[in-house]
């Protein structure tokens, strides 16, 4: 089962902050001028290094891996009725919920001590609320009843990797790849890595693998693309870059990309041209994002996580044969996100 299947919004909670984290690490290495923001993005957060060489100043990847849109009609308001239907304020009534997800963590982390499923969903909460120490020694105890959990080592690869720690993030990606060898972006991920580390031959390699089995990844020909501009191959920098905006064409980060090229080839006319585009979409990209920052922990965001975070618990109660327990958890659920038609 998947760690991850929090609300889009929470997993950028990988997203926003962890975006930040990674922008910040990624410049502090100062290996490349322009890598991710996301995926990541869980929930886990990512971005990216400097200006010239790859795409503008880090932060421009900030929602690569986990892209977040936020509507302006979540931001919450100033005081809300909470879900017992007693008057709070925003932030109470965030701090309650979250405390409530610990909560449910910890009982089922009681109930069933021996199950990795049970042992990684409680990791992921941590993880979700931010809490990186205690997610990893759940996952790590999640691996120790369970060593073929790819999704477990995917996400301890992300920790790795906020932290800069890019030689133990490839080893952890590489044996979840070795559990499962299709898992979609962790090979990417894998390059990103090795681009942070310079090593920009191998970075293509792992890279090309990844477009052999997912031909449908803007990320994965933007992110190679990337790679081929330091090898000074600017003309199979081009083409990925133009690849990806095939497959997406507001992909602001890929026109940066083709600015670059473009002017070290000495095409200034398209460089100019490129780099137009990239401003405008950038622009409207840093719109949304100043959104999302604001309506981040906003009451509605918080609900639907929860609810997820019960209908994930509710899952494994089933799975173990405890109904009673099951549908109390899926009855929470509704009642906070009774809009979620997944859930009916």
């Amino acid at each position: 089962m998947e760690i991850f299947r929090k609300s889009r919004h929470r997993h950028r909670a990988g997203s926003a902050r962890r975006g930040d984290i990674l922008v910040r690490l990624l410049l502090f290495a100062g290996v490349m001028v322009i890598l991710l923001a996301v995926l990541a993005p869980v929930l886990l957060r990512t971005r990216r290094p400097s200006e010239a060489d790859f795409s503008e100043p880090a932060r421009q990847l900030a929602g690569e891996l986990r892209r977040t849109v936020v509507n302006e009609s979540n931001i919450a308001a100033e005081r809300q009725p909470s879900a017992r239907g007693k008057a709070v304020s925003a932030p109470e009534e965030v701090a309650i919920l979250k405390r409530e997800e610990l909560e449910v963590a910890q009982r089922l982390m009681k109930d069933f001590p021996r199950s990795d499923a049970a042992v990684a969903f409680v990791g992921s909460v941590y993880g979700q609320q931010g809490n990186n120490t205690e997610a990893v020694k759940f996952w790590n105890r999640a691996l120790e009843l369970n060593p073929k959990r790819p999704d477990v080592h995917n996400c301890l690869g992300w920790v790795a990797l906020e932290k800069g720690a890019y030689e133990e993030a490839i080893r952890h990606w590489r044996r979840a790849l070795g559990i499962d060898a299709q898992l979609p972006g962790v090979r990417s991920s894998v390059g990103f890595a090795l681009m942070a580390l310079g090593r920009y031959g191998e970075a293509i390699e792992e890279l090309e693998r990844e477009l052999k089995v997912f031909p449908g990844s803007a990320y994965g020909h933007f992110l190679l693309g990337q790679a081929y501009l330091q090898q000074k191959d600017y003309q199979r920098a081009k083409k990925h870059y133009k690849a990806a905006l095939g497959l997406d064409q507001n992909y602001a980060n890929a026109y940066y990309g083709l600015s670059t090229a473009c002017a070290r080839m000495q095409e200034r006319d398209k460089a100019q041209e490129y780099m137009a585009k990239f401003k405008k979409l950038r622009a409207e990209e840093m719109k949304l994002m100043r959104v999302r920052d604001q309506a981040y922990d906003d009451v509605v965001v918080m609900r639907q996580s929860a609810a997820e975070t019960y209908m994930n618990a509710a899952w494994i109660y089933q799975a173990q044969g405890h109904s009673g327990r099951s549908k109390e958890l899926m009855e929470k659920a509704r009642k906070l996100d009774p809009d979620n038609p997944s859930y009916r």
